[in-house]
């Protein structure tokens, strides 16, 4: 997800928010959680608006993580 090209790492994040909401997927995610959010957290700063609008989704799934962490 760090290749820098939008168009490959749009549909990454949007694929992990996705993930997020399966049983099974969430349980293999939560280990990455602590270094995955704040990667998330940069991509909320970058120039493309969908690389934006889509990792917020994304970190949206994952409040109760973030609020119990």
């Amino acid at each position: 997800m760090t290749s820098g090209k939008v168009e490959l790492v749009e549909p990454s994040v949007l694929i992990l928010g996705i993930l997020s909401d399966e049983g099974c997927a969430l349980g293999s995610i939560t280990p990455l959680l602590p270094n995955l959010i704040p990667f998330l957290m940069q991509l909320v700063e970058n120039q493309y608006s969908i690389l934006r609008s889509t990792t917020l989704w994304t970190l949206s799934q994952f409040t109760d993580f973030i609020s119990e962490n």
